[in-house]
């Protein structure tokens, strides 16, 4: 497996990490009940968890085999386009539940970050913790669903895409 020179590694993550924190600042915010839509919120939400994939994903072409990075980049874009696609409903009732799905990724993010030096332990953590991802997201599935059970194509937990994507990290 190839390797990501440490210092770059370590600019990598600490970049990261002020992006998770602010991050984190975002989706407490968006748990919260609010009057109008939070649409700069979402803008703001993408914007910077696409810099944390774009990042992951340039980090992989120096060591394409690294669970994390690959996790990482994984995990980010598919908070990304669950975000394009919470944006697109415009139902500020749903928010809330896509806040909390965000959450369990950015943490998930974050201790994958502390584990970059480590491909072994990142990728143990990976299939620990990918499973409860799935629970997750499916959870999230049956609470954005339209009345009656079923879901709408433009549910973001429904996206071919979003589900390739977790499944990738199997």
């Amino acid at each position: 497996m190839s390797e990501v020179d440490k210092d770059i590694l370590d600019g990598f993550r600490e970049e990261s990490k002020t992006l998770v924190a602010e991050l984190e600042e975002t989706v407490e915010s968006l748990e919260g009940a609010r009057s109008e839509f939070p649409a700069q919120q979402l803008e703001e939400f993408a914007q910077k968890i696409d810099r944390i994939m774009g990042a992951a994903k340039t980090l992989l072409t120096m060591a394409p085999e690294h669970p994390g990075l690959k996790a990482i980049a994984t995990l980010s874009e598919i908070s990304k386009r669950i975000g394009y696609q919470a944006a697109k409903k415009k139902q500020q009732n749903v928010i809330p539940l896509f806040a909390a799905f965000w959450a369990d990724m950015i943490e998930s993010i974050d201790e994958l970050l502390d584990l970059l030096d480590d491909p072994k332990k990142s990728d143990s953590y990976v299939k620990t913790s990918v499973k409860v991802l799935q629970s997750r997201l499916e959870w999230l599935s049956e609470k954005v669903g339209t009345p009656g059970g079923t879901t709408s194509t433009e549910d973001a937990t429904q996206d071919p895409e979003i589900a390739a994507l977790l499944a990738s990290l199997d």
